[in-house]
């Protein structure tokens, strides 16, 4: 197994003859892991996709189960957070049909009650104010989050993230 230590070149040339260093070669590995694309990842680290296709299957270093783990730890954190964040989606949606009934009488309740019970009205002001800022973050940011999450997991477990049946591409298409 030959030692590659970050950024010295590595003997390895690409097919314009530039000898490839190996951060270059570790960005391939981990962009390609992640789902990007051989495409995406030429065009940005200026190589041609032969170079990337041949780097992204080298497994040169002995980090390729590292790399599996963490992305399934990464894909299931993101299914964690998913799972968190749907339930508080639902918990703003219940907040929501709470409160276009009768939150502000929950809220003068639990002020009256704190009142009674010799509360101190600084913190009774600070317990409505709180429970007043339970619904503001909007169920749209929520759905955003969920949204994204899902995207990144599905990109690294290389799933498409875009429904892609039954869509010609341009460059499809035969002259």
């Amino acid at each position: 197994m030959k030692q590659l230590a970050k950024g010295k070149p590595t003997g390895y040339r690409t097919s314009r003859g530039r000898q490839l260093d190996n951060l270059t070669i570790e960005r391939i590995k981990a962009m390609y892991a992640t789902g990007v694309s051989k495409q995406a990842i030429a065009d940005e680290l200026n190589l041609s996709w032969a170079t990337v296709d041949k780097y992204s299957k080298l497994d040169e270093d002995g980090f390729e189960e590292l790399r599996a783990k963490r992305q399934k730890e990464f894909v299931d954190a993101c299914w964690r957070n998913i799972t968190e964040a749907i339930e508080l989606g639902n918990q703003k949606v219940a907040l929501a049909k709470m409160a276009s009934k009768d939150f502000k009488e929950m809220v003068d309740k639990t002020a009256q009650t704190l009142k009674d019970q010799g509360a101190d009205p600084q913190v009774i002001a600070e317990v409505v104010k709180a429970m007043s800022k339970m619904g503001d973050i909007p169920l749209a940011h929520i759905s955003t989050y969920i949204g994204t999450l899902y995207d990144k997991q599905a990109l690294a477990q290389g799933d498409p993230t875009e429904i892609t049946e039954n869509i010609t591409r341009w460059s499809d298409l035969d002259d």
